[in-house]
């Protein structure tokens, strides 16, 4: 097994994904993943407020 380049990025980045997917669950479009992934971050892609619980 190859080491990660950025394992802190890579552990962030898959952690959100998780906490995403467990929020909003299956079935939807990449878009609505891809905005809660943004809004998840303080971006202003979404349209899904106060769903992250302050984070």
């Amino acid at each position: 097994m190859s080491k990660l380049i950025y394992p802190e990025l890579s552990n962030k980045v898959l952690g959100i994904a998780n906490t995403v997917h467990r929020n909003l669950g299956t079935g939807l479009l990449e878009a609505a993943y891809e905005g809660a992934v943004c809004e998840y971050e303080g971006g202003s892609v979404g349209g899904l407020p106060g769903l992250w619980g302050g984070n």
